[in-house]
């Protein structure tokens, strides 16, 4: 089910080191990969997400956006001091069903129309009136979020995802597909770009269908920050997003970050 279209990594030297596997040396700082492989040179096979056959796997962060009973103890406690900058810029607490400066809203149905699918409950197991969040897509894409994440182990392998789902049916005529990017950033003021991951559509689909999408890396600076930004092709869309989640992995291959 996972998926992976391209990624582009920067690196520290220039492409006199030569792009393998047909990928392509698209400036002096980025090898673009082909598809099914990573790292400075695109010589390594890519897992997207640690597999669950290892026992060496914990979790590091999970946001769920808690429930509706819960919203104001979750929010204060989990929501900001855990990951501190998540969906600042953007928070809104209109709790209606318009949309507003194509702000974003946390919601635990979706209702069913022509256009949307009907969606009675969020992604998270066992949650009762869980909240999901839902953004509307304009056609000019948006950055969804961004965690700055502190305290990582030196040199540990780690894997980011989350849940996505296409909120406009496939048959509605309307709507186009996001395409998932993403990011990960030194956090100092410079924000250098470390790595940029294409991970590829958020699709149409005739049933109600949560798709998770992610990577694994290993970063040996701290700290550092992941970004989130949609990209769209045709019209606006629609999306809901729950359960992200950063968790440690054992060995499989990762996406390298330089030091």
């Amino acid at each position: 089910m996972h998926h992976l279209s391209n990624i582009y990594l920067v690196i520290l030297a220039s492409c006199e080191l030569q792009c393998k596997r047909g990928g392509e040396c698209s400036n002096s700082q980025k090898c673009s990969c082909q598809r099914g492989f990573i790292n400075l040179t695109c010589q390594t096979k890519s897992n997207e997400l640690c597999s669950d056959k290892y026992t060496n796997v914990t979790t590091s962060l999970l946001i769920t956006f808690g429930t509706l009973s819960d919203i104001y103890p979750y929010w204060t406690s989990t929501f900001y001091n855990l990951i501190n900058n998540i969906l600042r810029l953007w928070l809104d607490w209109g709790w209606d069903w318009y949309w507003h400066n194509n702000r974003f809203y946390f919601v635990d149905i979706v209702h069913s129309d022509n256009e949307w699918h009907s969606v009675e409950s969020d992604r998270t197991p066992k949650d009762t009136k869980g909240l999901m969040f839902l953004v509307y897509v304009p056609k000019n894409g948006i950055t969804l979020f961004k965690i700055k994440l502190n305290n990582l182990g030196s040199s540990s392998h780690y894997e980011f995802s989350a849940y996505f789902l296409n909120v406009i049916k496939q048959k509605a005529g309307q709507g186009g597909e996001p395409n998932v990017i993403f990011e990960l950033r030194a956090s100092a003021a410079a924000g250098s770009l470390l790595a940029y991951i294409d991970v590829g559509k958020i699709p149409h689909s005739k049933t109600l269908t949560w798709l998770q999408r992610g990577f694994s890396f290993i970063v040996p600076k701290n700290p550092v920050e992941l970004v989130v930004t949609i990209k769209i092709t045709g019209e606006n869309s629609v999306l809901a997003i729950d359960d992200i989640q950063l968790r440690t992995c054992s060995t499989n291959h990762p996406v390298y970050v330089p030091p």
